[in-house]
């Protein structure tokens, strides 16, 4: 994989991480400040519906209907042992259930706010807010499907906010991974030419870390440059030395390759200045040439002896 590639990847997988640490955390806060908002609401409904019961209590249920039906609220009386003297939606007669371990109950028996949530198997979750008042309590109930909607709505909002950020972010991630990986991809060209002889073309990348690597390999070449000029101008002076020399001078390596013939060995074995010459072992032809050239490839020092070479006498 591509440095880019893997930039793209790992920028889009920590992007997604954080839009959906991010959406959870932001749908719990705001969810909680939701329902915390709709319980001071219900709250201040039950203070208004407990200052409203009239003083004859056979009128309670009545009352609690009138003002159900222009809250759109459910609002219930209970007794402290949790019987239900009034309820919004039983107008045809009491609600046989026992709210005594209602935990919003308890709470406003305790002479507080008694707050909790029911969840239901059909229908939304309903909000229960209890203040103590009329017979025992004065219970007042919301549907939780408008938090819900609304919350709905803000995850809407916040997934196309998110789906946007991570365009973005994967479009400046691939475009910052080119940026990158572009001078990086020049910089090995860069070297393989340094390493063939070519002569290089150095990016620019305006990234300190990638231009201080381009000032490095500049140096290098420049370096090596002067290098192989000095050797270039010490190999001709050698050999502007060896054609010089009226001895004739042979060199060859470790298989017997020719490598070096001055001028004066080719006259002495007879070939042109620009003619080829042989390997090593096949370039002479006397017996005792050969035994020298035999031994020195197989490693002996060989001390100096004579040999005759097409009439002429010399010394290998």
């Amino acid at each position: 994989m591509t440095l880019a590639r893997r930039l793209v990847v790992g920028t889009v997988v920590v992007l997604c991480l954080m839009l959906l640490g991010l959406v959870w955390g932001v749908d719990r806060s705001f969810r909680r400040r939701l329902e915390a908002d709709l319980a001071r609401s219900l709250e201040r409904e039950a203070q208004l519906v407990r200052a409203a019961l009239p003083a004859d209590p056979a009128i309670w249920p009545a009352t609690v209907q009138r003002l159900a039906a222009g809250t759109g609220r459910r609002i219930l009386l209970a007794q402290p042992d949790g019987d239900i003297i009034a309820d919004s939606d039983a107008p045809g007669g009491l609600n046989v259930v026992n709210l005594g371990d209602a935990d919003e109950v308890r709470g406003a028996l305790g002479g507080g706010i008694g707050t909790a949530i029911e969840r239901r198997r059909l229908g939304p979750p309903q909000l229960h807010v209890a203040i103590p008042g009329g017979p025992g309590i004065v219970r007042v109930s919301s549907s939780l499907a408008g938090v819900d909607e609304t919350l709905r709505q803000a995850q809407g909002a916040m997934a196309g906010g998110a789906a946007v950020a991570l365009a973005v972010g994967t479009a400046l991630a691939l475009l910052a991974g080119r940026s990158i990986s572009r001078p990086i991809a020049e910089l090995s060209a860069t070297a393989r030419a340094i390493a063939a002889g070519i002569s290089p073309r150095f990016p620019r990348s305006g990234i300190p870390d990638i231009d201080a690597l381009v000032q490095a390999l500049r140096l290098m070449d420049r370096q090596l440059a002067d290098r192989f000029e000095a050797l270039r101008r010490e190999r001709a002076e050698s050999t502007a030395l060896v054609d010089a020399m009226t001895e004739g001078v042979i060199a060859a390596d470790g298989r017997g390759r020719i490598v070096t013939a001055n001028a004066a060995a080719r006259r002495l074995l007879g070939y042109d200045p620009g003619e080829s010459l042989p390997d090593l072992p096949e370039l002479f032809r006397v017996k005792a040439a050969r035994e020298v050239v035999d031994a020195v490839l197989g490693g002996d020092v060989v001390q100096a002896r004579e040999a005759e070479l097409d009439g002429s006498l010399v010394l290998l």
